[in-house]
């Protein structure tokens, strides 16, 4: 289950955290990776496959290193200095769905609005992620009902991922202040 920040909307509960990426391309580590990588690449739109977004791994490789997963690269994932900030690296969240929600494997799921400091941020008409003003507060929302605010995730058995990157320019370091990480250790 992603550690990150609880939302709750219609009386339920959703975690929102980074993926778990595991640590190298062939590793056998049980990770959400493994899980959904084959479904999301099949689901996510074109443009969606370039570029890396961060996941919840440390580096064993580079202290202060963190991994961060691809799904268009022929080398999947790629070890960053953990306040490495780049348009070629994002944040694609993903979500623990609460019991009973009834979606299958390959399921869009269209829920939530990202803010960046009370301002909407991510628009899924749009074909480059916005970039993360240093500093700025992010909230996931769910008072918007206009489908192009809303994020689309790809759901794998109990868990979704967004379908594509909601920002670029964030740092792991951003995103742990932001309570998506639960810290180095996790």
């Amino acid at each position: 289950m992603p550690q990150g920040k609880t939302v709750i909307s219609s009386n339920q509960t959703f975690v929102i955290g980074l993926p778990s990426g595991g640590s190298a391309a062939g590793d056998a580590v049980h990770s959400h990776w493994e899980r959904y990588s084959e479904v999301l690449r099949g689901a996510a739109p074109p443009h969606a496959l370039r570029g890396h977004f961060w996941c919840r791994e440390a580096s064993a490789d580079v202290p202060a290193a963190r991994i961060a997963r691809s799904l268009g690269d022929p080398a999947p994932w790629r070890q960053f200095y953990s306040a490495y900030r780049s348009k070629d690296v994002g944040f694609r969240p993903a979500m623990k769905l609460p019991e009973g929600h009834g979606a299958k494997t390959g399921d869009i799921l269209h829920r939530f609005t990202l803010t960046m400091d009370g301002r909407v941020t991510y628009y899924n008409v749009r074909r480059k992620p916005a970039r993360y003003r240093h500093g700025a507060a992010l909230r996931l929302v769910d008072e918007y009902t206009d489908r192009r605010m809303l994020i689309p995730w790809v759901v794998v058995g109990g868990y979704a991922i967004a379908a594509e990157d909601l920002l670029v320019d964030i740092s792991w370091d951003d995103l742990c202040a932001q309570g998506f990480v639960g810290g180095p250790s996790d």
